[in-house]
């Protein structure tokens, strides 16, 4: 789930590939937030889906491999089925110009960046280890 910078809106990605959108103040869901979400500024970056997304997933997977999304400006870290932290740019991530990095024996459970986004984590499913690596620029 991502919070607007203004904490008046939520957004969340659904088990059937759907961005659904919240506003807080009416307390509705905003069934045109797809159309309206370029105009917020989100404090945080974690949903899967959405128009800004599609390049997170190569063409042949079926949407299912990647286990976590977390981002902070220009960049956006995933971690995904095959042990892998892929670093995008954003906005516009593309797998052609993203970068991999083998951290884990299994799956990858959850990634998060450092304030400054000098620094990223990484938590493995099945060896249960915790990364810290340095960030580099795409």
């Amino acid at each position: 789930m991502d919070w607007s910078a203004d904490s008046k809106r939520i957004r969340t990605s659904s088990g059937d590939y759907e961005v659904l959108y919240f506003d807080l103040e009416s307390k509705h869901g905003d069934t045109h937030g797809n159309q309206t979400d370029k105009d917020f500024i989100w404090a945080s970056n974690t949903i899967k889906y959405g128009d800004d997304r599609h390049g997170l997933q190569p063409p042949s997977e079926d949407k299912t491999h990647i286990n976590d999304v977390n981002g902070s400006g220009e960049i956006v870290l995933t971690g995904d089925d095959f042990g892998l932290v892929n670093v995008f740019n954003f906005p516009n991530p593309s797998i052609a110009t993203s970068r991999s990095y083998s951290a884990h024996s299994e799956h990858v459970v959850r990634v998060a960046l450092s304030k400054d986004n000098k620094s990223a984590f990484s938590i493995g499913g099945e060896d249960k280890a915790l990364i810290q690596w340095k960030v580099k620029s795409i």
